[in-house]
């Protein structure tokens, strides 16, 4: 029987993370694959992990990851991701936004050869008109920029990628990671299925505006250096222009009686000339803050323990609770199957 990994980051999710485990593991009971569901608590303050602790006594199928502190979404994934060795890994949020009925027709694509399966969001009524301007926008202007790498628009981080795609997404040495960028730039055969976006049915989002522009600066800086020479460019737009104004200014000094006005139209000049410097310093200071964590070598994340679930490239932490394929080097997810099978025949 196929072994099918579900990776799923919580932070603060008390209040829908019962109804979410329910729909999840009926799910599972009504499909012909060996279901497992990693669930990654990404440093709740709330009753999360007392709730994801219960529910693995209640069925071993359900496998924790408690890290150590908040690390924010992605590294909550990355964490999830190097615990999973499945045939196939879904990522999904535990907000019921993601609905685990759907998780029947990314299998369906994933039997049919596709490596990567989206689930698109074809209606999003829950989000504010603003909302889903911004993300269009982003999609957009992220696309405009990453040249041969396609990010799909109205795609999050909820769909199916096969255990080859996990095994390349785990070697990638980059500790400041985007999913969705790092997925497409993958490649691989890729499809999606569509779905509406239903309402959260209880609890409230973590994503503000703010979260949410980061996620954009994140994703553009990672998927791409355009930004980088756009500002050179821009840089020698603005030169020319200047010069430009200068033969104007000078024009008119030497071969006209009209009075130049002076400080009005330097004042202009320097503010647009500083405004235009400020912007630019804050793209590259992005960039430079971007090599400076990744030189640093700090890992991503943190895990205090693992319940039922342990990483394959951060196993320093082990408890006698935890189950799962040894610890080494480089994450495979084809050496784990071989690992299984030498296990199960033991």
């Amino acid at each position: 029987m196929k072994r099918v990994d579900v990776v799923v980051p919580s932070y603060n999710e008390e209040a829908v993370l019962p109804l979410f485990l329910d729909s999840l593991l009926t799910v599972f009971d009504g499909l012909n694959y060996e279901f497992r569901l990693i669930a990654v608590n990404d440093g709740s303050r709330d009753g999360t992990l007392p709730l994801l602790l219960a529910a693995r006594e209640r069925d071993p199928r359900v496998a924790v990851v408690d890290l150590s502190r908040n690390f924010g979404h992605e590294a909550a994934l990355a964490a999830g991701l190097r615990c999973a060795d499945g045939d196939a890994v879904i990522v999904m949020d535990a907000d019921l936004q993601d609905p685990p009925e759907l998780i029947a027709d990314l299998l369906a694509q994933w039997e049919r050869g596709f490596d990567v399966v989206n689930a698109r969001r074809s209606a999003r009524r829950d989000d504010s008109l603003l909302k889903r301007w911004t993300a269009r926008r982003f999609y957009k202007t992220i696309n405009g920029l990453s040249g041969k790498v396609h990010i799909p628009e109205n795609v999050g981080n909820f769909r199916l990628i096969s255990a080859r795609v996990v095994s390349r997404l785990n070697a990638l040495p980059e500790r400041n990671r985007v999913f969705r960028v790092l997925i497409p730039y993958l490649g691989f055969a890729t499809t999606e299925v569509p779905y509406e976006r239903p309402r959260r049915p209880a609890g409230a989002t973590h994503y503000s505006y703010g979260s949410m522009v980061r996620l954009a600066v994140d994703g553009i800086t990672s998927a791409t250096i355009v930004p980088l020479k756009f500002a050179i460019n821009i840089g020698f737009f603005v030169a020319g222009a200047g010069f430009l104004y200068l033969l104007y200014v000078l024009g008119v000094a030497l071969f006209t009686s009209d009075a130049v006005q002076g400080w009005p139209s330097t004042v202009s000049v320097i503010l647009f000339l500083g405004g235009i410097q400020l912007v630019f310093l804050g793209v590259i200071g992005e960039y430079v803050g971007r090599i400076f964590l990744e030189i640093k070598g700090r890992p991503d994340h943190i895990v205090r323990e693992h319940y039922g679930a342990r990483s394959e490239i951060d196993g320093n932490t082990q408890s006698p609770q935890t189950l799962g394929p040894p610890s080494g080097k480089g994450r495979a997810a084809e050496h784990g199957k071989v690992q299984r099978k030498q296990r199960d025949g033991r």
